[in-house]
Order: structure tokens, then sequence, then C-alpha cells
């Protein structure tokens, strides 16, 4: 257990104000200063032994009461203080208002978690602070033989001085001696400003009071415009700004440039720059979008094109030129996917993709490396078809076979022995095709050694070929089996919409 020898408690109210003249003051005047609401306490700690608690840091919990044996508890405060010698300094601060110590008040203090020492502290006033009116902090009567008051208030903060007429009229501030002309800020202005106080104006700076669509503004690191100049109308000029912002909502943008131009060729924001890159991926771009986003389920655009409500068949998000005709491309694309189109259009001939060559030299579409080009859904085409093969120096094309239902083919080789033969179909061919009663497969047999003739049977996964007449031959032969694509069993000639 700790004993604590404390020194008393001060509760000092001091009323020091900045001096300035005033004449006509009345007896019903007031003076309204706001004093902190904070009590320096010191007091002194010892052992149940009489030395003082070693040096160091020491937890300290006060607290006022009503009454010195009271449960009811004020206000309280917890501190760690340093003890030098048993000695100790604390501040009991932001006392509530509603706390006015205008009766008796007592102190309790408890030390490193311990009971509250006993028996609690009254708190007792400096002599001077008794003449304190009831209304805490305000003076309301000052009077001087000679009808000048001096308020001095160096610290504090600012005064309020009310002087009422006695006639219920007002102070004119003529009567008030030594009162300034006008208050500061006056004289000549500076900085961004020009002219004297109180009406100065803004430095021009080489900008002549107009609107420009290319003028040169510089801008400090804080926002701040230091320089502008008037530009040109031929174009040109530059913007700096070394901003960034946050948004209020998910659809709003940081940065919002419009041009409210509605005729042609108009321009909302154009990006230009003389520098390359050295690799596959930009480093320098006349515009260039970046998107940080790691999620592996939203979608994420570094740049993105919007068209809204023009229907012209050549309008477009986003557009690519390149002015070179002999190389370079108008939109690269770089990714898992390169590049990637869809459509919601339910118009025939809509397309996710769409390539348009004006020259008849220039392929409309061109796909090149990996494993050549897969298509999911149907493959149409208004013109041939064709495998381009190597021909000595030279490269040639085969033309694929139409049919007008759609079919699959297999070819094979087989063999009569006594007049008979029998193929069975391959099974992953099988299970390609549909072959039925309804789709009967067609098959093309050709022999390749003399016999009376043949003759095939058609059984369920293969097909027989017998000899005409009873023969007896041994002979080879190729074949050909045709039939049906299982799912298209009964397509045929349907009619074609080629994209616009």
């Amino acid at each position: 257990m700790m004993i604590a020898k404390m020194t008393r408690s001060f509760f000092i109210l001091a009323l020091v104000i900045g001096a300035v003249p005033f004449l006509g003051i009345t007896p019903e005047s007031e003076l309204f200063a706001q004093i902190p609401r904070t009590i320096s306490y010191q007091g002194y700690l010892t052992q149940k032994s009489g030395a003082p608690i070693p040096d160091g840091n020491h937890i300290l919990v006060a607290a006022l009461y009503a009454t010195r044996t009271g449960k009811i508890v004020l206000y309280s405060t917890q501190d760690t203080v340093a003890t030098v010698g048993g000695h100790f300094d604390m501040l009991l601060d932001s006392i509530p208002s509603g706390l006015a110590f205008d009766k008796e008040l007592f102190l309790g203090i408890s030390v490193d978690g311990g009971a509250e020492m006993k028996p609690r502290g009254l708190l007792t006033a400096a002599p001077y602070a008794l003449n304190v009116p009831t209304q805490f902090g305000t003076i309301s009567n000052i009077t001087s033989t000679d009808k000048s008051v001096t308020i001095t208030n160096g610290v504090g903060p600012t005064v309020d001085l009310s002087v009422p007429a006695k006639s219920g009229g007002t102070v004119a501030w003529s009567n008030i001696i030594g009162a300034p002309s006008s208050f500061p800020p006056s004289g000549p202005a500076g900085g961004d400003l020009t002219g004297t106080y109180p009406n100065p104006s803004l430095i021009q700076n080489g900008v002549v009071a107009g609107t420009y669509t290319n003028a040169t503004v510089t801008v400090d690191n804080t926002g701040r415009v230091i320089s502008a100049s008037s530009g040109s109308s031929g174009g040109g000029g530059s913007l700096t700004l070394p901003y960034t912002g946050s948004a209020s909502s998910t659809t709003a943008p940081i940065f919002d440039i419009q041009n409210t131009t509605s005729g042609t060729d108009a321009i909302g924001v154009r990006g230009r720059i003389a520098s390359t890159s050295t690799g596959s991926t930009p480093t320098s771009a006349g515009v260039f979008g970046a998107n940080t986003s790691s999620s592996s389920t939203l979608s994420a655009y570094g740049v993105a094109g919007t068209v809204i409500g023009n229907s012209f068949a050549n309008s477009a998000g986003v557009y690519g030129y390149n002015s070179n005709s002999t190389a370079g491309i108008g939109v690269s694309g770089r990714g898992y996917c390169g590049v990637v189109g869809t459509t919601s259009s339910a118009t025939t001939g809509a397309a996710a993709i769409f390539g348009n060559a004006t020259s008849s030299s220039a392929y409309s579409g061109y796909f090149t490396g990996g494993i050549g080009l897969h298509v999911v859904g149907d493959y149409s085409a208004t013109g041939l078809k064709n495998a381009i093969v190597k021909v000595g120096s030279e490269s040639r094309k085969l033309y694929c076979e139409e049919a007008a239902e759609v079919y699959f083919t297999d070819y094979g080789s087989g063999k009569i022995v006594n007049g008979h033969g029998h193929v069975d179909l391959d099974p992953l061919f099988a299970q390609t095709v549909t072959i039925d009663e309804q789709h009967p497969m067609k098959v093309f047999v050709t022999m390749n050694g003399a016999t009376n003739g043949v003759y095939v049977v058609k059984r369920d996964g293969g097909f027989d070929v017998i000899e005409n007449m009873l023969g007896n031959s041994d002979a080879d032969f190729d074949y050909r089996v045709v039939a049906k694509r299982r799912n298209y069993e009964d397509v045929r000639m349907e009619k074609a919409e080629p994209p616009r």
C-alpha cells in the first residue's frame, strides 16, 4: 500500500486581456473571458515506511466528488506521471462545463490501480479569486476617474466587450478616441493581387480578359496557378495538372472534358507524341490507359470508348488509324485473347468482329501462328473455300467440295475372297454421323480386279461387298462412305444472310 502526502490543490481564475483604449464605458458594461477548464495538481507519494516511492512512471486516477465520502463521481481522469523523489505533477483537464465550482468539491486519488486514498482532499480557492462574480469569467463593472479604460489580454482568446447606450441608442464610432480610419489589410496588395486594399485585383500576368481554347497554364505542386498566357487560336498550348481525385460514385468521372460542338470532326481529347516504344508492350503513347485491378471475376478496361445513339454503319466506340498504307496497324491487341468482339444486336447480319478491305489485293481478315483458326458455330463464305498448297516453288489453291446437304465422308480399301468381302465402319466416324432408315448411308465401291461385278449389302455398323452370279473371285476394292452429319440430318440449302 502507498501513502500520499499531497500539496494543496489550487483552482485559480485569472483575467488577463490585451490593451485597447476605450471611451464612454458605462457601469453596466460587461467583459467576458474564456478561462481554460484545467486544474494543476501536485503531490508527494511515499511508501509505508515514509520514504518516497522509487522514481519512475505511475498511473494516477483523480476524481471529484460533491461529498467527502459519497460514491457519485462528478469528474475523473487518468494520467501516467513521472515521480522524482516522490513528487509528481499532473493536470485535471477537459473538465465538463456542467461542473460549476460553486460549492464544496472533494478530490480523491488512487495510484497504480490501488484503492482510493482516504481521506479525500477539499478543494480551496486562491484568495483574490473569491471576488469573481457568480457568472464565471464575467467582469460586470469597470469604472475610472478619467473615463478611460485599459484592457489587457496578452495570452487569452478574443475579448468580447458589450457597451450598451443608456438611452437605447448606439455608440458612435466618431466618439471613440484613437480609433483607426480603416482595419487591416490596407495599403498596396502583393502576391497574385495588384492595386491597393480594400479593393485589389488579380494580376493578369500575360492574360487578357476573354475566352481561350489553347491557353498555356502553369500549375505548381499544390494546384496553384503560377503563370498563364493567352496562347494562340491555331492550336498548341499545354495544361499541367498535378491532380488526383476520387469520384462520389462508380459511374462519376474523375476528370471530365466535353466538346459541345455538334458538327463533324470535333474532338473531345487529343493526345500527340513523337516518341516510340521498343517492345511489344507500349511504353509511350499519344493516349495511354492503365487499369491496375487484379480481379479474376469482373471485367477491367484500360481504355473504353462508347458511341451513344449513332446508328451509322461506320461509327465505332474505339477507332484506330495508321496513316502508313504499306505497313503498320490501326488497332493492336495483346493478351490471353488479343482482340475480343461482342455484339448483342439481334439485327440480321450483325457481327462481333468485322473486317473490311478497300483494296482487291488485301485480306479482310488474316490469321497466322498458333494452331490456326477455330470457329464455334457455323462457318459461311460467299466465295470459294480453298486450301493453299505448296507446289514446287509456287502456292496453289485447292477447292473444297460443296454439297446441298450436310455430309461426312470416309474412305477406305477392302478385299473380296471367294466373291465376298465385309467392311466395318470406323467406330469414331460412326459417332459423328446418323445412319438409320430415314438417313441411310451411301456406299460407293471401285473394284481393282476382274470380277463378274459386285453389289453392296448395308448392315448395322458396316456393309458387305458381294460378287454377282455367285462368283468366287478374289479381288481388292476401294470404297467411299457418305452419311448425314449428326444433328444436321435435315439441313438442306438454308437461306443465307451475309453480314452487311
